[in-house]
């Protein structure tokens, strides 16, 4: 039986070792990855542009087609009683 206890102490101990070299594994690559980078100017997102002025033409509402147009009729709700009043009572 003491063989049994020995060779799973052994087996922690590699786990062990594993984990903590994967930890520093984890720590070498995220100081070597965002902390070595050389600071630069960020870059800008929106290129300069010159703001533009909009003019709407009116004129074209006035055309005669689009006068002629007609609008839909208004919809109105249904008088039925639809579902029951409180929906969240049992049967």
């Amino acid at each position: 039986m003491a063989i049994t206890f020995l060779e799973e102490k052994k087996k922690q101990r590699k786990f062990l070792l594993i984990l903590v070299g994967l930890i520093i594994l984890g720590i070498l690559i995220f100081f070597w990855s965002f902390l070595s980078k050389p600071h630069s100017k960020p870059e800008t997102i929106f290129p300069n542009f010159s703001v533009q002025r909009v003019e709407i033409n009116w004129e074209v509402l006035k055309n005669a087609a689009i006068e002629s147009l007609q609008s839909f009729e208004e919809i109105t709700p249904s008088q039925e009683k639809v579902g029951r009043t409180n929906p969240f009572i049992s049967y």
